[in-house]
C-alpha cells in the first residue's frame, strides 16, 4: 500500500517578486495624493515596500554603511609611504643605470629575453605579481584616495593589499553613483547589475532585479499602461484600486454599527447571505441550504438516511433595498490640502464608487467638484485630480445647483446629495454674476440656502459632512439641517469613510 507524506511548502521556495497586486496598493497612495503616477512610481521604487521589498534608498544607505565600515576599518598611510619609498629606490636605481623612468609603463614590459633590468627587494617584488601594475600610477591612485576620504581605522595594510583596496573603494563609489542616479530618475535598466552583485550580494542584486521590473510587471498584468508622456491606469488597474479602498473602509465598519433607520420608499426585497435564523412561520423561505442540512446532521448524527425535520430549516434574512440616486459633491477648495482631508475625500468617493458598482448596479452615482465653481468628475478621473490651488473660494451654491440639474433627470423616489466639506459658503452666483468673499457675507450663505430650500422641495435629502471644525461652518450646517432634515456629522480622516458608507447602506435597508 502506497503511503504519501504531505507538507506545508517551504518559505525559502516563494517568489521573492511582490505581486502586481501588491505592487499597485504601494503605489495607491502616493498616487492620490500627487494625482502623478510616473512621480508615485519613482516614489515606489525609492521607499520599496517594506520589508517585502527594500528600495532604493535602502540599497544606497547599504552600500554607504559598507563605504563608512572600510573607512572606519582601515589606515593607508603607512602603504603609501613604503609605496613611495619603493618608488624612489625605483627611480634611483634607473637613473644609475642610464635608463629613462617609464613611469605608467608595467614592470613586466622592462623584460628582454628575460634579462631584468630592476634589482628591487622581495617585497616590490610582491608588489609587482600582485599588481602587475607599475608604481606610479598606484602611488597616484592611493594618495587621491588619501585626499579624496577621511580614514579613521587603525589596521594598516600591506603594499600588495593597496591596489585591492583601491579596486574595493572604486566599485563603491560606482555602485553610490548609480543608485544616486536612479534615485534621481535615471534609466534603471541602463546600469550595470554585475557590480551592484559583486558588492552587495545575492540578496541586494535580487532586490534591484525586482525594483527594474516592477513597471513592466503592473504593464504586463493589464493593470497601467502607457498614455501619451507619461502612464496611467487601466480600467482593470482602477477597479483594483478602487476595490482596496473599500475594503479598507469595510473592514472598520463592525456589523452592529450599521443602523435600522427607516427608507421612506420601500423597494424590491434582496436577502442578506451574511445572516440566517431558523425558519418561523410568516418568514420569507429563502432556504439556507448548508445550514439547515448541517442542523439536521447534527441532530441525527450517524443515523442514515438524513431526515429533515421543521427545526432544521433556517432562512436568510430578508434585506430591503431601494433604488437610489446619489450626488457626492466634493469640496475642492485650497482648504481642503490640509490635513489631507482632500486626499481622505478622494479615497472616499472611489470606494463609495466601488460599493454602488459591485452591489447596487442600479443605483446612480454622480460626483461633482465644487471649489469657486462646480463641474462634474468621472470617477477615472479621481486618482489624477488635486484640490484646486487657483480656486481658493468654496461655491456650495453652484454645487447644489448643478446637483439638482442632475437628479432632476433621474427618475428615482430617493435622491440624496452627500457634501464634504471643510468650510462655510465663500462664493455664490447672483444676477449672473459671481461674488466671492472670505470670511462670508451673508447674502452668500442667504443665496446658497435658498438653493438648500429648492432641492428640499424636489424631495433631495443633503447629508453634510464636516471635515473641519469651525463656529462659522457649524452655524451654516445647522441652518441647512433645519431646511432639509439631512444629518449631519463631523468627520475627520479616520472615520469620514465610515460614516458615508454607512449612512448609505443605511438609505438601502427598510
Amino acid at each position: 500500500m502506497p503511503l504519501f507524506q504531505y507538507s506545508l511548502p517551504s518559505e525559502t521556495l516563494s517568489d521573492p517578486f511582490p505581486s502586481p497586486e501588491q505592487i499597485l496598493f504601494a503605489l495607491s497612495e502616493p498616487l492620490l495624493e500627487t494625482g502623478d503616477i510616473k512621480l508615485s512610481l519613482q516614489n515606489l521604487l525609492i521607499k520599496g515596500l517594506g520589508k517585502n521589498l527594500k528600495g532604493l534608498s535602502h540599497l544606497l544607505k547599504e552600500v554607504k554603511k559598507i563605504k563608512t565600515s572600510l573607512l572606519e576599518h582601515y589606515d593607508p598611510l603607512p602603504a603609501l609611504e613604503s609605496l613611495k619609498k619603493a618608488l624612489q629606490e625605483k627611480k634611483g636605481n634607473l637613473a644609475s643605470m642610464g635608463l629613462p623612468d617609464r613611469g605608467g609603463a608595467s614592470l613586466d614590459s622592462h623584460k628582454k629575453g628575460g634579462s631584468r633590468l630592476l634589482d628591487l627587494s622581495e617585497e616590490k617584488e610582491k608588489i609587482k605579481k600582485a599588481s602587475q601594475k607599475s608604481l606610479s600610477p598606484l602611488v597616484a591612485a592611493l594618495e587621491e584616495l588619501v585626499d579624496k576620504f577621511h580614514f579613521t581605522g587603525s589596521k594598516s595594510f600591506s603594499p600588495e593589499e593597496a591596489l585591492s583596496i583601491i579596486e574595493r573603494m572604486g566599485l563603491i563609489l560606482q555602485v553610490e553613483s548609480d543608485f544616486q542616479r536612479a534615485i534621481w530618475g535615471y534609466d534603471l535598466n541602463a546600469i550595470d547589475s554585475r557590480n551592484i552583485k559583486d558588492l552587495l550580494g545575492e540578496e541586494g542584486n535580487q532586490a534591484w532585479e525586482v525594483l527594474k521590473k516592477i513597471k513592466t510587471e503592473l504593464t504586463r498584468s493589464g493593470l497601467l499602461e502607457e498614455w501619451a508622456s507619461t502612464c496611467r491606469l487601466t480600467q482593470k488597474g482602477f477597479r483594483v484600486l478602487s476595490s482596496k479602498l473599500l475594503k479598507e473602509i469595510l473592514d472598520l465598519i463592525k456589523k452592529d454599527l450599521v443602523g435600522k433607520h427607516p427608507s421612506k420608499f420601500s423597494g424590491e426585497g434582496r436577502i442578506d447571505i451574511t445572516t440566517s435564523r431558523p425558519y418561523e412561520f410568516g418568514l420569507p423561505f429563502h432556504i439556507n441550504l448548508s445550514k439547515t442540512l448541517m442542523n439536521a446532521t447534527m441532530r441525527q448524527r450517524r443515523c442514515t438516511p438524513l431526515s429533515l425535520k421543521a427545526e432544521d430549516f433556517e432562512v436568510y434574512d430578508p434585506e430591503h433595498s431601494t433604488r437610489c440616486a446619489t450626488v457626492l459633491m466634493l469640496d475642492m477648495s485650497k482648504s481642503m490640502k490640509d490635513r489631507n482631508n482632500f486626499l481622505t475625500a478622494k479615497k472616499v468617493a472611489l470606494a463609495l464608487n466601488d460599493l454602488i458598482r459591485r452591489k447596487f448596479r442600479r443605483d446612480y452615482l454622480e460626483i461633482i467638484g465644487f471649489s469657486t465653481l462646480a463641474r462634474k468628475l468621472l470617477p477615472e478621473e479621481l486618482p489624477y485630480i488635486l484640490w484646486d490651488a487657483d480656486q481658493p473660494y468654496t461655491n456650495i451654491q453652484e454645487g447644489l445647483r448643478l446637483s439638482l440639474r442632475v437628479l432632476r433627470r433621474q427618475g428615482f423616489y430617493n435622491k440624496q446629495v452627500i457634501l464634504i466639506t471643510d468650510g462655510e459658503p465663500t462664493a455664490h452666483s447672483e444676477d449672473g454674476k459671481l461674488y466671492f468673499q472670505f470670511p462670508p457675507h451673508p447674502r452668500t450663505v442667504e443665496y446658497t440656502l435658498k438653493e438648500v430650500k429648492q432641492c428640499t422641495r424636489e424631495g433631495i435629502v443633503i447629508h453634510t459632512f464636516m471635515m473641519a471644525k469651525s463656529n462659522p461652518l457649524t452655524n451654516f450646517v445647522e441652518e441647512l439641517t433645519k431646511i432639509n432634515q439631512g444629518l449631519a456629522f463631523y468627520a475627520d480622516s479616520d472615520s469620514l469613510g465610515k460614516h458615508i458608507i454607512v449612512n448609505y447602506l443605511n438609505r438601502k435597508r427598510k
